[in-house]
């Protein structure tokens, strides 16, 4: 009925706990379920030490979560 209700036309492939299962064992260690590894880096613009989901290469600016929204609205 949930699935006929929400438009899906096809079967669900597993039951809602195999489902749940599968789900936590496939992102474990990443993503929605997971702690993310975080690194130190320094803010490009202003200047500040802030913590980024990935391994800064050096060859472009790493910015804050304040600035990265600015840069992004600017952009918008």
């Amino acid at each position: 009925m949930f699935y006929a209700e929400k438009g899906f036309e096809n079967e669900p492939q597993r039951c809602r706990d195999c489902r749940t299962a599968r789900k936590s064992q496939r992102g474990a260690g990443t993503g929605a379920g997971g702690a993310r590894e975080m690194f130190d880096a320094v803010c490009a613009q202003c200047g500040e030490n802030t913590t980024v989901p990935f391994r800064p290469s050096g060859d472009r600016p790493v910015y804050c979560r304040s600035c990265f929204s600015a840069q992004n609205a600017v952009r918008a």
